[in-house]
């Protein structure tokens, strides 16, 4: 059998291969007696269907669009990948907002004390060991400036699959904003500002690179935009003096992409008109907390749904890809349905509108010859497959602490 590959597309929010900036943002759960192992709580929320991301035993896929995990002792909340244009920033930083706030009525009698900010580009130029190391002795000072508070440990440099991960401190509204204007700007960047002597560490839990606060020599924190920098080419600047060669960089990058008014936080965080995290709390509002409408497709994808004859369920849901279940009411014929990227937008669109019920029903009573969806291969396309092999194995392969890639090629 032939996978069928139905026409497919989506708007620009979504296109799978879009530029876009993840978000994940991970909070510290706190009661009256102390802090809460996150890991012993997820499973009781009532959040749905278990197990939907085959490297994540924690995952649930929120109505709302977003993925609630727990990384260690905390609740890790990851937004879907919010598509480069006009706006982005903002609608990142109210959605996080609003995500917050809706993990916060799970736990009603428990406090959130941010932890962590992980932002994610997408990007071919910068997500292999070598780039992600030559990001952490140019572009990190300029961004640990713009994401790690006083007290901060540093910043993770992770080459991700199509992407780079960079891991800072908890950061919201206009600092959330300028954050990932500049993590933007700086990933998709082929010109990179003065490299610096710079001790790099390996990542100790997960693989990367890790850039402590006194990477550069003395504590970039504790003396911010004065920190005195030592260039590799020789001589000195100060961190004031290579974030603003990185602003140069980033914002040529980004006019390039965005209208000049987004880039309002990012440059005024240069500038010293907004605070810097380490320099204490941003006292302009961000903005409203608000949930994006293109999100809820991401949490529409897991409900299920009844056509007539049949019943269809997603078994597999990531950020790259979804797999759903295609049964029949008897539960004697199935097939599984594979979408990349937001292609399940359309087919879940045709699907509610009854469009697919005569092509899913003839489909399920042909005769079987066996196609199976048991490759990363075979997930780049939409299609239809008879079966399906270790979900594991429709995922891109991450590299272990080694370094070594893990998973199917």
């Amino acid at each position: 059998m032939r996978p069928t590959r139905p026409r497919l597309g989506s708007g620009p929010e979504l296109s799978s291969d879009a530029l876009s900036v993840g978000c994940e943002h991970e909070y510290r759960v706190v009661s009256p007696d102390g802090p809460l192992d996150f890991r012993e709580l997820i499973h009781g929320l009532a959040l749905g269907t278990p197990r939907l991301d085959p490297l994540d035993p924690y995952a649930y896929r929120a109505p709302t669009g977003s993925v609630l995990t727990a990384d260690a002792a905390e609740a890790e909340l990851a937004l879907p990948p919010t598509a480069v244009e006009d706006g982005f920033s903002a609608s990142l930083a109210a959605h996080a907002e609003a995500e917050r706030a809706w993990l916060e009525t799970l736990v009603p009698d428990l406090e959130l004390h941010g932890h962590s900010t992980h932002l994610s580009v997408t990007s071919e130029v910068a997500n292999t060991p070598e780039q992600a190391q030559d990001y952490a002795r140019s572009f990190a000072p300029a961004l640990m400036l713009l994401i790690d508070g006083p007290d901060s440990l540093g910043l993770l440099v992770r080459p991700r699959p199509h992407r780079l991960e960079l891991g800072g401190d908890y950061v919201r509204g206009r600092q959330l904003q300028a954050a990932a204007l500049f993590a933007l700007g700086s990933v998709s960047s082929r010109l990179k500002p003065p490299r610096l002597i710079t001790r790099i560490e390996p990542g100790a839990l997960r693989y990367g690179w890790y850039v402590d606060r006194r990477a550069f020599g003395p504590d970039l924190y504790a003396t911010g935009r004065r920190t005195l920098l030592t260039r590799e080419s020789g001589g000195t600047i100060t961190a004031q003096e290579q974030l603003e060669s990185g602003w140069e960089l980033v914002r040529d990058e980004l006019r390039t992409l965005l209208g000049a008014d987004e880039l309002a936080p990012l440059e005024n965080a240069v500038s010293g008109k907004a605070l810097l995290p380490c320099e204490g709390a941003d006292p302009l509002p961000g903005p409203e907390p608000r949930r994006p409408g293109w999100a809820l497709a991401y949490g529409e994808a897991v409900r299920e749904r009844r056509r007539p004859g049949f019943d269809v369920a997603c078994v597999l849901a990531t950020w790259e890809l979804h797999v759903f279940l295609v049964i029949s009411f008897d539960r004697t014929q199935r097939l599984f349905a594979c979408y990349p990227g937001s292609s399940f937008v359309e087919f879940l669109a045709r699907l509610d509108g009854g469009e697919l019920d005569a092509e899913l029903s003839d489909r399920l009573r042909r005769p079987r010859s066996g196609e199976s969806l048991d490759s990363l291969a075979k997930t780049r396309s939409p299609g239809l497959w008879e079966s399906l092999g270790e979900r594991s194995s429709l995922v891109s392969p991450e590299r272990a602490i080694g370094g070594d890639l893990v998973g199917p090629s």
